[in-house]
Protein backbone atom coordinates (compact mmCIF):
# COMPACT_ATOMS: atom_id res chain seq x y z
CA UNK A 1 0.00 0.00 0.00
CA UNK A 2 1.37 3.33 -1.13
CA UNK A 3 1.45 6.28 1.32
CA UNK A 4 -0.54 8.35 -2.14
CA UNK A 5 -3.16 6.19 -2.18
CA UNK A 6 -3.78 5.86 1.61
CA UNK A 7 -4.32 9.49 1.83
CA UNK A 8 -7.75 11.34 0.93
CA UNK A 9 -9.27 14.39 2.23
CA UNK A 10 -12.67 13.90 3.62
CA UNK A 11 -14.98 16.84 2.47
CA UNK A 12 -16.80 18.18 5.58
CA UNK A 13 -20.16 16.92 6.09
CA UNK A 14 -21.95 18.51 8.95
CA UNK A 15 -20.25 19.55 12.52
CA UNK A 16 -20.68 21.93 15.78
CA UNK A 17 -18.05 23.31 17.55
CA UNK A 18 -18.08 25.17 20.88
CA UNK A 19 -15.47 27.67 21.13
CA UNK A 20 -14.09 31.09 22.29
CA UNK A 21 -10.95 32.55 22.45
CA UNK A 22 -10.13 31.02 25.96
CA UNK A 23 -7.97 27.59 25.25
CA UNK A 24 -10.23 25.18 26.75
CA UNK A 25 -13.00 23.72 23.94
CA UNK A 26 -15.61 20.94 23.77
CA UNK A 27 -15.83 19.58 19.80
CA UNK A 28 -19.09 17.81 18.78
CA UNK A 29 -18.43 16.21 15.29
CA UNK A 30 -21.08 14.37 13.38
CA UNK A 31 -20.62 12.87 9.72
CA UNK A 32 -23.99 11.67 8.76
CA UNK A 33 -24.52 7.97 8.06
CA UNK A 34 -21.35 7.49 9.32
CA UNK A 35 -20.10 5.98 13.55
CA UNK A 36 -17.26 7.78 14.36
CA UNK A 37 -14.44 7.52 17.28
CA UNK A 38 -11.37 9.00 18.24
CA UNK A 39 -8.57 6.92 20.07
CA UNK A 40 -5.85 9.84 20.32
CA UNK A 41 -4.52 12.72 19.97
CA UNK A 42 -0.88 14.87 19.86
CA UNK A 43 -0.48 18.59 20.65
CA UNK A 44 1.95 19.97 18.17
CA UNK A 45 4.31 22.85 19.18
CA UNK A 46 2.26 25.39 17.76
CA UNK A 47 -0.09 24.52 20.27
CA UNK A 48 -2.41 22.82 17.58
CA UNK A 49 -3.69 20.07 17.66
CA UNK A 50 -3.95 16.00 15.84
CA UNK A 51 -6.38 13.69 16.48
CA UNK A 52 -6.31 9.81 15.31
CA UNK A 53 -9.25 7.91 15.04
CA UNK A 54 -11.95 5.71 12.62
CA UNK A 55 -15.17 6.20 11.04
CA UNK A 56 -17.74 2.82 9.83
CA UNK A 57 -20.40 3.35 6.83
CA UNK A 58 -23.52 1.48 7.04
CA UNK A 59 -21.71 -1.55 5.16
CA UNK A 60 -19.54 -2.27 8.02
CA UNK A 61 -16.14 -0.76 6.38
CA UNK A 62 -14.19 0.77 8.76
CA UNK A 63 -11.69 3.58 7.62
CA UNK A 64 -8.64 5.60 9.50
CA UNK A 65 -9.56 8.79 10.08
CA UNK A 66 -7.31 12.14 11.18
CA UNK A 67 -8.51 15.57 12.40
CA UNK A 68 -6.47 18.57 12.69
CA UNK A 69 -7.46 21.53 14.92
CA UNK A 70 -6.45 24.53 16.26
CA UNK A 71 -5.14 25.47 19.90
CA UNK A 72 -9.13 26.80 20.58
CA UNK A 73 -10.75 23.33 18.50
CA UNK A 74 -11.31 24.97 14.84
CA UNK A 75 -10.95 22.09 12.34
CA UNK A 76 -8.28 22.85 9.72
CA UNK A 77 -8.75 19.69 8.23
CA UNK A 78 -10.65 16.10 8.09
CA UNK A 79 -9.04 13.45 6.44
CA UNK A 80 -10.33 9.71 5.94
CA UNK A 81 -8.00 7.34 4.18
CA UNK A 82 -8.78 4.74 1.64
CA UNK A 83 -8.23 1.60 3.31
CA UNK A 84 -9.90 -0.37 5.86
CA UNK A 85 -8.47 0.07 9.19
CA UNK A 86 -8.29 2.55 12.01
CA UNK A 87 -5.44 5.05 12.94
CA UNK A 88 -4.86 4.08 16.53
CA UNK A 89 -2.28 5.74 18.00
CA UNK A 90 0.10 9.16 17.58
CA UNK A 91 3.49 8.94 18.74
CA UNK A 92 7.04 11.11 18.90
CA UNK A 93 9.89 9.53 18.22
CA UNK A 94 13.36 11.55 17.96
CA UNK A 95 11.61 14.75 17.13
CA UNK A 96 9.17 13.33 14.54
CA UNK A 97 5.39 12.03 14.74
CA UNK A 98 4.27 9.05 13.93
CA UNK A 99 1.17 7.18 13.45
CA UNK A 100 -0.03 3.73 14.15
CA UNK A 101 -3.04 1.67 13.40
CA UNK A 102 -4.34 -1.45 12.22
CA UNK A 103 -5.74 -2.39 8.12
CA UNK A 104 -6.95 -5.12 6.30
CA UNK A 105 -5.25 -3.91 3.17
CA UNK A 106 -6.28 -2.75 0.08
CA UNK A 107 -5.66 -5.29 -2.33
CA UNK A 108 -5.53 -8.17 0.38
CA UNK A 109 -9.33 -7.87 1.54
CA UNK A 110 -8.42 -11.09 4.18
CA UNK A 111 -5.44 -9.45 5.16
CA UNK A 112 -4.63 -8.45 8.88
CA UNK A 113 -1.54 -5.56 9.32
CA UNK A 114 -0.27 -3.18 11.85
CA UNK A 115 1.15 -0.69 10.17
CA UNK A 116 3.35 2.85 11.26
CA UNK A 117 4.26 5.75 8.88
CA UNK A 118 6.44 9.05 9.75
CA UNK A 119 4.04 12.86 9.28
CA UNK A 120 5.82 15.16 7.21
CA UNK A 121 5.18 18.92 8.24
CA UNK A 122 1.89 18.77 6.09
CA UNK A 123 0.57 15.87 8.28
CA UNK A 124 0.76 13.69 4.78
CA UNK A 125 2.21 10.13 5.72
CA UNK A 126 5.55 9.19 4.42
CA UNK A 127 7.84 5.44 4.12
CA UNK A 128 4.37 4.13 5.43
CA UNK A 129 5.85 0.37 6.81
CA UNK A 130 3.27 -2.61 7.79
CA UNK A 131 3.66 -5.88 9.51
CA UNK A 132 1.28 -8.91 8.17
CA UNK A 133 0.29 -11.01 10.98
CA UNK A 134 -0.48 -14.47 11.37
CA UNK A 135 -4.08 -15.47 9.57
CA UNK A 136 -5.40 -17.19 12.39
CA UNK A 137 -5.29 -14.15 14.73
CA UNK A 138 -7.53 -11.28 14.82
CA UNK A 139 -6.02 -7.89 16.62
CA UNK A 140 -8.32 -6.48 19.33
CA UNK A 141 -5.52 -4.06 21.06
CA UNK A 142 -2.55 -2.13 20.14
CA UNK A 143 -0.37 0.17 22.76
CA UNK A 144 3.10 1.39 21.69
CA UNK A 145 5.71 2.62 23.53
CA UNK A 146 9.54 4.10 22.69
CA UNK A 147 11.81 2.41 24.58
CA UNK A 148 15.35 3.65 25.78
CA UNK A 149 16.97 2.93 22.22
CA UNK A 150 14.39 4.84 20.04
CA UNK A 151 12.61 1.45 19.32
CA UNK A 152 9.05 1.36 18.90
CA UNK A 153 7.38 -1.40 21.28
CA UNK A 154 3.73 -2.29 20.39
CA UNK A 155 1.46 -4.84 22.76
CA UNK A 156 -1.83 -6.09 23.18
CA UNK A 157 -3.34 -8.81 22.63
CA UNK A 158 -4.95 -10.84 19.45
CA UNK A 159 -8.47 -12.67 19.82
CA UNK A 160 -7.32 -16.61 18.55
CA UNK A 161 -9.87 -17.40 15.75
CA UNK A 162 -9.43 -20.74 15.82
CA UNK A 163 -10.29 -21.18 19.74
CA UNK A 164 -12.29 -23.97 20.72
CA UNK A 165 -13.56 -22.58 23.86
CA UNK A 166 -16.67 -20.50 24.34
CA UNK A 167 -14.80 -17.72 25.46
CA UNK A 168 -12.28 -16.86 23.12
CA UNK A 169 -8.41 -16.93 23.70
CA UNK A 170 -6.81 -13.41 23.86
CA UNK A 171 -3.41 -13.82 23.76
CA UNK A 172 -0.32 -11.52 24.60
CA UNK A 173 1.79 -10.27 21.77
CA UNK A 174 4.50 -8.16 21.13
CA UNK A 175 5.72 -6.36 18.32
CA UNK A 176 8.79 -4.40 18.54
CA UNK A 177 10.26 -2.48 15.38
CA UNK A 178 13.25 -0.14 15.40
CA UNK A 179 13.48 3.34 15.05
CA UNK A 180 14.53 3.48 11.57
CA UNK A 181 11.30 0.42 10.89
CA UNK A 182 14.31 -1.78 8.91
CA UNK A 183 13.86 -4.63 11.49
CA UNK A 184 11.19 -6.11 13.39
CA UNK A 185 10.10 -8.91 15.50
CA UNK A 186 7.37 -10.28 16.72
CA UNK A 187 6.17 -12.60 19.60
CA UNK A 188 2.81 -14.08 20.58
CA UNK A 189 2.54 -15.84 24.04
CA UNK A 190 0.28 -18.30 23.69
CA UNK A 191 0.38 -19.20 27.25
CA UNK A 192 -0.71 -15.35 28.49
CA UNK A 193 -4.08 -14.07 28.56
CA UNK A 194 -4.87 -10.14 27.95
CA UNK A 195 -2.15 -7.58 27.82
CA UNK A 196 -3.24 -4.18 28.89
CA UNK A 197 -0.50 -2.41 28.99
CA UNK A 198 3.35 -2.35 29.16
CA UNK A 199 5.70 -0.12 30.57
CA UNK A 200 9.86 -0.28 30.11
CA UNK A 201 11.68 -1.01 33.56
CA UNK A 202 12.92 2.41 35.43
CA UNK A 203 16.25 0.51 34.63
CA UNK A 204 15.90 0.32 31.18
CA UNK A 205 16.78 -3.18 31.59
CA UNK A 206 13.28 -4.98 31.19
CA UNK A 207 9.38 -4.21 30.44
CA UNK A 208 6.62 -4.45 33.10
CA UNK A 209 3.84 -6.20 31.30
CA UNK A 210 -0.07 -5.51 32.95
CA UNK A 211 -1.83 -9.11 31.99
CA UNK A 212 -4.88 -10.92 33.30
CA UNK A 213 -3.20 -14.79 33.50
CA UNK A 214 -0.54 -16.95 32.53
CA UNK A 215 0.90 -20.60 31.99
CA UNK A 216 -0.41 -23.22 30.62
CA UNK A 217 -1.87 -24.67 34.08
CA UNK A 218 -3.69 -21.36 35.03
CA UNK A 219 -5.17 -20.73 31.76
CA UNK A 220 -6.87 -23.98 31.72
CA UNK A 221 -7.89 -23.58 35.52
CA UNK A 222 -8.97 -20.20 34.80
CA UNK A 223 -11.42 -21.30 31.82
CA UNK A 224 -12.96 -23.85 33.90
CA UNK A 225 -13.39 -21.70 36.63
CA UNK A 226 -14.35 -18.49 35.22
CA UNK A 227 -16.14 -19.44 31.68
CA UNK A 228 -19.69 -20.73 33.03
CA UNK A 229 -20.25 -17.72 35.36
CA UNK A 230 -18.21 -15.30 33.25
CA UNK A 231 -15.87 -13.75 36.10
CA UNK A 232 -12.41 -12.56 35.36
CA UNK A 233 -10.83 -11.30 38.29
CA UNK A 234 -7.03 -11.69 38.51
CA UNK A 235 -4.68 -9.16 37.56
CA UNK A 236 -1.01 -10.35 37.05
CA UNK A 237 2.20 -7.79 36.07
CA UNK A 238 4.77 -9.78 33.98
CA UNK A 239 8.99 -8.44 34.38
CA UNK A 240 10.51 -9.18 30.99
CA UNK A 241 14.00 -9.10 29.91
CA UNK A 242 14.98 -6.93 27.02
CA UNK A 243 14.43 -9.50 24.60
CA UNK A 244 11.05 -10.21 26.42
CA UNK A 245 11.51 -13.42 27.94
CA UNK A 246 9.63 -13.47 31.48
CA UNK A 247 11.62 -13.80 34.49
CA UNK A 248 8.76 -13.62 37.04
CA UNK A 249 5.39 -12.21 37.60
CA UNK A 250 3.30 -11.03 40.48
CA UNK A 251 -0.01 -11.35 41.40
CA UNK A 252 -2.21 -8.41 42.51
CA UNK A 253 -3.79 -9.69 45.47
CA UNK A 254 -6.78 -7.62 45.41
CA UNK A 255 -9.24 -10.52 43.42
CA UNK A 256 -11.40 -7.56 42.18
CA UNK A 257 -9.53 -5.55 39.88
CA UNK A 258 -9.41 -6.11 36.04
CA UNK A 259 -9.37 -4.92 32.78
CA UNK A 260 -5.95 -2.41 33.23
CA UNK A 261 -6.55 0.05 31.23
CA UNK A 262 -3.21 2.61 31.69
CA UNK A 263 0.31 2.07 33.73
CA UNK A 264 2.03 5.06 33.97
CA UNK A 265 5.59 6.42 35.94
CA UNK A 266 5.15 8.84 38.43
CA UNK A 267 8.72 9.01 39.82
CA UNK A 268 11.70 6.54 38.91
CA UNK A 269 10.34 4.12 41.35
CA UNK A 270 6.55 4.29 41.74
CA UNK A 271 3.79 4.11 38.98
CA UNK A 272 -0.15 4.80 38.82
CA UNK A 273 -2.23 1.52 37.55
CA UNK A 274 -5.14 2.28 36.83
CA UNK A 275 -7.92 -0.21 35.94
CA UNK A 276 -12.03 -1.58 36.70
CA UNK A 277 -13.02 -2.35 40.02
CA UNK A 278 -15.49 -5.47 40.07
CA UNK A 279 -17.31 -5.50 43.57
CA UNK A 280 -20.24 -8.26 43.05
CA UNK A 281 -22.20 -7.59 39.65
CA UNK A 282 -22.68 -5.24 36.63
CA UNK A 283 -24.64 -2.69 39.16
CA UNK A 284 -21.55 -2.49 41.44
CA UNK A 285 -18.17 -1.46 39.50
CA UNK A 286 -15.85 1.33 40.03
CA UNK A 287 -12.18 2.50 38.67
CA UNK A 288 -9.53 1.30 40.89
CA UNK A 289 -6.32 2.96 41.36
CA UNK A 290 -2.77 2.36 42.85
CA UNK A 291 0.01 3.70 43.63
CA UNK A 292 2.97 1.04 42.70
CA UNK A 293 6.36 0.31 43.13
CA UNK A 294 7.15 -2.79 40.60
CA UNK A 295 10.69 -3.08 42.02
CA UNK A 296 9.22 -4.85 45.10
CA UNK A 297 5.49 -5.05 44.55
CA UNK A 298 4.41 -2.57 47.14
CA UNK A 299 1.32 -1.21 46.84
CA UNK A 300 2.04 2.25 48.13
CA UNK A 301 -1.72 3.55 48.12
CA UNK A 302 -5.00 2.41 46.60
CA UNK A 303 -8.36 4.79 45.20
CA UNK A 304 -11.67 4.00 44.68
CA UNK A 305 -13.35 6.18 42.36
CA UNK A 306 -17.14 5.77 42.44
CA UNK A 307 -19.53 4.56 44.69
CA UNK A 308 -21.28 1.31 45.96
CA UNK A 309 -24.22 0.18 43.82
CA UNK A 310 -23.33 2.16 40.94
CA UNK A 311 -21.58 1.29 37.47
CA UNK A 312 -18.05 3.84 37.26
CA UNK A 313 -15.74 2.27 34.14
CA UNK A 314 -12.14 3.77 33.29
CA UNK A 315 -11.63 5.38 29.64
CA UNK A 316 -11.46 1.98 27.30
CA UNK A 317 -7.76 3.07 25.93
CA UNK A 318 -5.85 5.58 28.06
CA UNK A 319 -7.07 6.40 31.20
CA UNK A 320 -4.10 8.41 33.13
CA UNK A 321 -2.52 11.59 32.49
CA UNK A 322 1.03 11.90 34.73
CA UNK A 323 1.86 15.62 33.69
CA UNK A 324 4.96 17.19 35.16
CA UNK A 325 3.43 19.38 37.47
CA UNK A 326 2.20 18.21 40.61
CA UNK A 327 -1.20 16.35 39.05
CA UNK A 328 -2.73 13.33 38.49
CA UNK A 329 -5.77 12.85 36.06
CA UNK A 330 -7.97 10.12 35.85
CA UNK A 331 -10.57 10.10 33.30
CA UNK A 332 -13.61 7.28 33.15
CA UNK A 333 -17.11 7.13 32.78
CA UNK A 334 -20.05 7.36 35.34
CA UNK A 335 -23.51 5.31 35.00
CA UNK A 336 -22.00 3.30 32.32
CA UNK A 337 -24.12 0.33 30.82
CA UNK A 338 -21.70 -2.47 31.40
CA UNK A 339 -23.41 -5.30 29.35
CA UNK A 340 -24.03 -2.99 26.55
CA UNK A 341 -21.16 -0.64 26.52
CA UNK A 342 -21.43 1.16 23.15
CA UNK A 343 -25.32 1.68 22.55
CA UNK A 344 -27.19 2.04 25.73
CA UNK A 345 -30.29 4.37 26.33
CA UNK A 346 -28.62 5.42 29.59
CA UNK A 347 -27.55 8.68 30.42
CA UNK A 348 -24.38 9.13 31.83
CA UNK A 349 -21.52 11.64 32.37
CA UNK A 350 -17.04 11.18 31.33
CA UNK A 351 -15.63 11.79 35.19
CA UNK A 352 -12.82 13.11 35.74
CA UNK A 353 -10.41 13.00 38.97
CA UNK A 354 -7.62 14.63 40.04
CA UNK A 355 -5.15 13.81 42.43
CA UNK A 356 -1.41 14.74 43.84
CA UNK A 357 1.20 12.98 43.37
CA UNK A 358 0.49 11.16 46.39
CA UNK A 359 -2.65 10.21 45.18
CA UNK A 360 -4.66 12.20 47.36
CA UNK A 361 -8.06 13.79 45.86
CA UNK A 362 -8.31 17.03 44.84
CA UNK A 363 -11.79 16.68 43.06
CA UNK A 364 -14.22 14.57 40.81
CA UNK A 365 -16.34 16.71 37.84
CA UNK A 366 -18.85 15.30 35.86
CA UNK A 367 -19.54 16.15 32.13
CA UNK A 368 -22.68 15.39 30.50
CA UNK A 369 -25.53 13.83 31.56
CA UNK A 370 -27.92 14.41 28.60
CA UNK A 371 -27.21 11.66 25.65
CA UNK A 372 -24.45 8.53 26.11
CA UNK A 373 -21.06 9.02 26.43
CA UNK A 374 -17.69 6.86 26.06
CA UNK A 375 -14.63 8.18 26.96
CA UNK A 376 -11.29 6.79 25.11
CA UNK A 377 -8.56 8.39 26.42
CA UNK A 378 -7.38 11.60 28.00
CA UNK A 379 -4.10 13.14 26.72
CA UNK A 380 -2.19 16.43 28.88
CA UNK A 381 -1.82 19.61 27.38
CA UNK A 382 1.18 21.72 27.39
CA UNK A 383 -1.31 24.61 29.89
CA UNK A 384 -1.60 21.90 32.67
CA UNK A 385 -4.94 20.66 31.71
CA UNK A 386 -5.86 17.64 29.54
CA UNK A 387 -8.02 16.63 26.41
CA UNK A 388 -11.17 13.87 26.81
CA UNK A 389 -11.63 11.99 23.33
CA UNK A 390 -14.76 10.15 23.42
CA UNK A 391 -17.89 9.65 22.10
CA UNK A 392 -21.45 10.62 22.33
CA UNK A 393 -24.60 8.24 21.17
CA UNK A 394 -28.42 9.86 21.56
CA UNK A 395 -30.67 6.39 20.73
CA UNK A 396 -33.82 9.00 20.20
CA UNK A 397 -32.07 10.58 16.89
CA UNK A 398 -29.18 8.65 15.73
CA UNK A 399 -29.39 4.92 14.59
CA UNK A 400 -26.39 3.16 15.98
CA UNK A 401 -24.38 6.10 14.73
CA UNK A 402 -21.93 7.39 17.73
CA UNK A 403 -20.52 11.54 17.06
CA UNK A 404 -16.76 11.67 17.80
CA UNK A 405 -16.68 14.18 21.31
CA UNK A 406 -13.80 16.02 22.41
CA UNK A 407 -13.52 17.77 25.39
CA UNK A 408 -10.32 20.30 26.77
CA UNK A 409 -10.11 21.67 30.10
CA UNK A 410 -7.97 23.98 32.41
CA UNK A 411 -6.32 22.13 35.09
CA UNK A 412 -9.13 22.77 37.63
CA UNK A 413 -11.43 20.89 35.03
CA UNK A 414 -13.18 24.02 33.44
CA UNK A 415 -14.62 24.91 30.28
CA UNK A 416 -15.49 28.35 29.87
CA UNK A 417 -16.53 28.28 26.04
CA UNK A 418 -19.59 29.57 25.46
CA UNK A 419 -21.81 30.65 22.25
CA UNK A 420 -25.16 30.21 20.50
CA UNK A 421 -24.93 26.17 21.06
CA UNK A 422 -25.92 25.25 24.45
CA UNK A 423 -22.70 24.36 26.51
CA UNK A 424 -21.42 20.46 27.76
CA UNK A 425 -23.02 20.44 31.65
CA UNK A 426 -19.86 19.92 33.82
CA UNK A 427 -21.11 19.11 37.50
CA UNK A 428 -19.65 18.40 40.97
CA UNK A 429 -22.68 16.47 41.81
CA UNK A 430 -25.03 14.29 39.89
CA UNK A 431 -28.79 12.78 39.97
CA UNK A 432 -29.79 9.68 37.93
CA UNK A 433 -31.21 7.93 36.57
CA UNK A 434 -32.97 10.92 35.24
CA UNK A 435 -35.69 10.36 33.81
CA UNK A 436 -36.34 8.42 37.32
CA UNK A 437 -39.25 6.18 39.20
CA UNK A 438 -39.24 5.32 42.66
CA UNK A 439 -35.83 6.57 43.93
CA UNK A 440 -33.03 8.94 42.54
CA UNK A 441 -29.22 8.62 43.15
CA UNK A 442 -26.82 11.36 43.78
CA UNK A 443 -23.42 11.64 43.95
CA UNK A 444 -20.82 14.28 44.52
CA UNK A 445 -17.30 14.59 45.90
CA UNK A 446 -18.39 17.73 47.86
CA UNK A 447 -19.12 17.94 50.91
CA UNK A 448 -21.60 19.38 53.44
CA UNK A 449 -24.29 19.88 50.75
CA UNK A 450 -27.94 20.17 50.76
CA UNK A 451 -29.98 18.75 48.04
CA UNK A 452 -33.55 20.66 47.84
CA UNK A 453 -35.79 19.09 45.12
CA UNK A 454 -39.15 21.20 44.49
CA UNK A 455 -42.22 20.56 42.17
CA UNK A 456 -43.32 23.22 39.17
CA UNK A 457 -45.27 25.02 41.62
CA UNK A 458 -41.91 25.82 44.04
CA UNK A 459 -42.84 23.78 46.66
CA UNK A 460 -40.35 21.88 48.35
CA UNK A 461 -40.62 18.41 48.34
CA UNK A 462 -37.52 16.95 49.27
CA UNK A 463 -34.54 18.57 51.16
CA UNK A 464 -31.75 16.27 53.02
CA UNK A 465 -27.84 16.71 53.64
CA UNK A 466 -25.81 15.62 50.94
CA UNK A 467 -22.44 14.47 51.64
CA UNK A 468 -19.04 13.28 49.82
CA UNK A 469 -20.32 9.92 48.23
CA UNK A 470 -23.68 8.72 46.85
CA UNK A 471 -26.96 9.37 48.77
CA UNK A 472 -30.42 7.66 47.70
CA UNK A 473 -33.76 9.53 47.46
CA UNK A 474 -37.23 7.58 48.07
CA UNK A 475 -39.38 9.48 45.78
CA UNK A 476 -42.19 6.42 45.66
CA UNK A 477 -44.42 9.05 46.93
CA UNK A 478 -44.59 11.98 44.36
CA UNK A 479 -46.49 11.96 41.34
CA UNK A 480 -45.01 12.09 38.01
CA UNK A 481 -43.69 15.07 36.31
CA UNK A 482 -40.98 17.61 35.93
CA UNK A 483 -38.80 18.82 39.32
CA UNK A 484 -36.08 21.07 39.98
CA UNK A 485 -32.92 20.48 42.14
CA UNK A 486 -30.52 22.29 43.52
CA UNK A 487 -27.28 21.78 45.88
CA UNK A 488 -26.75 24.20 48.50
CA UNK A 489 -23.46 24.79 50.56
CA UNK A 490 -24.33 27.19 53.26
CA UNK A 491 -26.60 30.27 51.05
CA UNK A 492 -24.18 29.46 48.08
CA UNK A 493 -25.79 27.00 45.21
CA UNK A 494 -23.43 24.73 43.94
CA UNK A 495 -25.51 23.07 41.08
CA UNK A 496 -29.23 23.46 39.66
CA UNK A 497 -31.23 20.69 37.43
CA UNK A 498 -34.29 19.29 35.87
CA UNK A 499 -35.40 15.54 37.28
CA UNK A 500 -38.28 13.81 35.58
CA UNK A 501 -40.35 11.49 37.36
CA UNK A 502 -41.82 9.02 34.97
Amino acid sequence: MSPKSLIGLLFFLCFSLITTAQTDFVLSLTMPETDDAIYDAHELPDGSFLFAGSTTDNSGKEKPIMIKTDNNGNIQFIRQYDCIGAFKLLIENNGKLYIIGNSNGVQKINSNRIFISELNNDCDTVALTSYLLPDSLELNRIKCIVNTSGDFVCSGFFLNKGSDFDYHMYYMYILKMSHDLQKMQFKLFNNVLFCWDMIESAQHDGYYAFIMCFDDLQLVSFINDNISNGLINDNFMLYMDTAFNINWSYHFPNNSLRNTTTVKWVSDITLVYVCEEFILDDSDRGIGALMFSPQDTTIIKSSYIGVPDTASFPAFRESVVTDNSNNIFIGGMKNIEICNPFWSTNKDWFCLSKFDKQMNPIWTKYYGGDAYYNLWTIKETQDGGCLMLGTRYDYLTQNYERDIYIVRVDENGLITSTNEMPPLTVSEAIVYPNPGSTQLTIETALKDLQFELYNTNGQTVVSQPVNNGTTTVNTSALPAGVYLYRFMNKDKMVESGKWVKE
